[in-house]
């Protein structure tokens, strides 16, 4: 089926003879549309002359003028959003001045000095000897018509028209017609003998069909009109477009159809198009390029991708000279690169130049200007980076830049969101990006920083989709760094051998240290001696992501450092970095011992800030039901709230965790449990679409139950209260 989006010439007839001649004059006929429009009420005939992709309209049967010229371009402009300029191709009747014109003559709408193109006259009756007033000139003709029109007056004066020749062809490949649009008996025309070509001052367009004789010579005289025909002044000013009209009679009382077939077939349309074509085609591509500049920026807002080139440029003015080197000229590195379906786990602890080396890798791969490459760089600083799925728009995002092939089918997603007002589903935004991927031959991607990316979710969702694309595809060759967690450690040995893992040494972050190192930077490095560290570090320094060397130690489940800081002196309750406390970080991997340490250090179980606003709502939007009831029994406030003003039951029923729903729900009353039982059940937990899934209902049930359980009293639980429910 035909693409309505690639036609950009539309031609439009008045009668069944024009529409047969404007038929024939194509070079190539094209299959019709799968659909159109809804409101498109037209019928049409696609093809090509020359480079020119044309669709080709007609007037219903018994309905000319005006208005049903305007309804057909309008229609024609609802599905062929592209066309660029329009064509009214037809029969007219002529009007003898001293200009020597005949039947068989042909007429182009030309800007005069003095007059336009085509004007319209407002009448009642066509009776001789009566006045009219003028209502005003219609548009002219688009410049670069105007302009294809010069050129082919220029090109007859010098060597001639080729249109006897142009109608010979086609009847001759379709003799059929011969009867009807041969040449008339020379006898048939009344008033004059030869034939000449007409760029005509102006095309007179009438709502009804002209046969006065006085009225045409005088507007003849007065106007300069060379033309009287009944459409085009519908057209003009909204459908930009060149009239075309073969004389067939002298506009006056008698009609001659003898000329009609053969006025219509002579028509300089291949001529004009091969003027035209050298004209436009550059204008066509400069408009081809605005129209997909503005689709791609539509696109774009809805997807909404994260840009990971400003991890990749930081990263880049971070690394020193020749740096990274031994990477890029080992063998291993140089068979992931090479071999089909490849992996490489660059895996080491924090600070040890994962994401320098990573962005080394993505500078390399740069370098092939013909090489399909995707990367993203997970951020613990960034949000919009924390996530699976924003790498997903993020990997959509760079292929339709670099992959024309590509744009079509996310368009399509697009459009079938209502245009961009509605968001797809994650899963139909991983299946898009895995075909695009299939379809885009041999694509690299490289991924930093994996364990930046939220652990359950990792789980899920991240780590199965690697796994899925390598099984999948033969296609990809993908590059990975994290630190070496165990559930990335778990994963990987699914996927790769020995020799498609580099693990990178716990010092090698010291080579280029400018400067003496705080303990948070290098808490991860377990073979340095941490009780030397301490006899002239500050325990209590501030800065980087965790916000102090205590935070970071009980983020990543140290539990031997944590209780050699807080032996030190470590504030067990400084505030600050990611999580805005140790507690919150302990609760939020769920370390049991770290948090009982703290805990029984004075650290402050209501303490606020932090990316889930407290360690108790870090634990219940995880899912550690363990760490939820030791937080409640030291008497975690169940009614603090989140940024986003969520509780913890709110938080539980959203995040599907029932035993921690079941903790919390004898320590609500009974009408606010019910409240938001059935604010779980209005809540879309599926696909985005506002259909209740079973997930939420089920949530919702559990939330329900805990109703009918005694009531308590808001506020922080008595420790006593939350024991009774284990």
């Amino acid at each position: 089926m035909s693409d309505p989006n690639e036609y950009t010439v539309g031609w439009i007839c008045a009668v069944a003879t024009e529409y047969v001649a404007a038929q024939e004059f194509l070079d190539e006929e094209h299959p019709k549309l799968a659909s159109q429009d809804a409101n498109d009420n037209n019928i049409y005939t696609l093809g090509s002359i020359g480079q020119h992709k044309i669709v080709i309209a007609c007037l219903p049967h018994w309905n000319y003028g005006l208005v049903s010229a305007a309804h057909v371009a309008r229609d024609m402009l609802r599905t062929f959003t592209n066309v660029r300029f329009g064509l009214m191709v037809g029969i007219g009747g002529g009007a003898p001045t001293t200009r020597d014109i005949r039947l068989g003559d042909i007429v182009v709408s030309s800007v005069d000095y003095d007059n336009g193109a085509v004007f319209q006259y407002d009448f009642g009756q066509t009776v001789q000897k009566k006045t009219f007033k003028t209502t005003g000139y219609q548009d002219t003709p688009p410049v670069l018509l105007q302009a294809a029109v010069q050129e082919l007056k220029v090109k007859y004066r010098r060597h001639g028209n080729q249109i006897d020749k142009a109608i010979a062809a086609v009847l001759d490949r379709n003799p059929r017609l011969q009867e009807e649009y041969r040449r008339p008996n020379p006898a048939t025309d009344r008033l004059y003998r030869s034939n000449f070509v007409h760029v005509g001052t102006s095309n007179e367009s009438w709502n009804q069909l002209i046969q006065n004789a006085v009225l045409r010579d005088r507007l003849a005289k007065q106007k300069g009109v060379l033309c009287f025909e009944m459409e085009a002044a519908g057209l003009m000013n909204y459908f930009k477009c060149l009239v075309i009209r073969g004389i067939c009679d002298y506009s006056d009382s008698h009609k001659n159809e003898h000329w009609q077939g053969k006025v219509d077939a002579e028509k300089k349309i291949i001529e004009l198009s091969s003027e035209i074509r050298k004209t436009v085609q550059g204008i066509e591509n400069e408009v081809k390029t605005i129209q997909v500049d503005a689709r791609f920026d539509k696109v774009m807002n809805w997807l909404s991708p994260p840009d990971p080139s400003t991890n990749f440029n930081i990263a880049r003015e971070l690394r020193h000279q020749r740096s990274g080197q031994w990477l890029l000229d080992s063998d291993t590195y140089s068979a992931w690169k090479a071999e089909p379906n490849s992996f490489l786990w660059l895996n080491g602890i924090a600070g040890c130049g994962k994401t320098i080396l990573s962005s080394i890798v993505v500078a390399d791969l740069e370098q092939a200007n013909d090489l399909t490459l995707l990367y993203f760089y997970f951020d613990f600083s960034n949000v919009d980076k924390q996530l699976f799925e924003k790498a997903v728009r993020s990997f959509i995002n760079q292929l339709y830049h670099k992959k024309g092939d590509c744009r079509t089918e996310l368009d399509s997603l697009y459009d079938s969101c209502l245009k961009g007002r509605q968001q797809p589903s994650n899963e139909r935004l991983r299946m898009l990006l895995q075909n695009l991927i299939q379809k885009a031959g041999e694509v690299w991607i490289v991924l930093d920083a994996l364990d930046e990316h939220e652990e359950q979710s990792r789980a899920k969702g991240l780590l199965p989709w690697i796994k899925d694309l390598r099984d999948c595809t033969s296609n990809t060759h993908i590059l990975v760094t994290s630190r070496p967690e165990a559930d990335i450690k778990h994963a990987v040995k699914e996927w790769a051998c020995e020799k498609q893992v580099i693990t990178l040494k716990s010092d090698a972050f010291l080579t280029y240290s400018e400067r003496p190192l705080r303990i948070e930077e290098v808490v991860d490095a377990l073979a340095v001696n941490i009780a030397m560290l301490l006899n002239s570090a500050d325990v209590n320094a501030e800065g980087g992501w965790y916000g102090n060397s205590l935070q970071a130690a009980s983020f990543k489940g140290h539990e031997k450092i944590v209780e050699m800081l807080l032996g030190e002196g470590a504030d067990v309750n400084a505030q600050g970095g990611q999580f805005g406390n140790a507690l919150h970080a302990a609760s939020y991997i769920g370390d049991e011992k770290i948090v009982e340490m703290l805990l029984g250090k004075g650290a402050n179980v209501n303490a606020q800030g932090g990316r889930y606003g407290s360690a108790l709502l870090a634990a219940v939007y995880i899912g550690h039901d363990k760490i939820v009831k030791l937080l409640l029994a030291k008497g975690a406030d169940v009614n603090a709230k989140d940024k986003d003003g969520k509780d913890a039951l709110q938080i539980a029923s959203y995040r599907g965790h029932e035993k921690i729903i079941v903790l919390l729900t004898n320590l609500y009353p009974s009408d606010r449990l019910m409240a938001l039982a059935e604010s779980v059940e209005s809540t879309d937990s599926t696909d985005g679409n506002g259909d209740v899934g079973n997930t939420g209902k089920r949530k919702a049930e559990v939330t329900a139950r805990g109703s009918s359980k005694r009531r308590m009293p808001t506020g922080s639980p008595r420790r006593e209260d939350t024991s009774e429910q284990s």
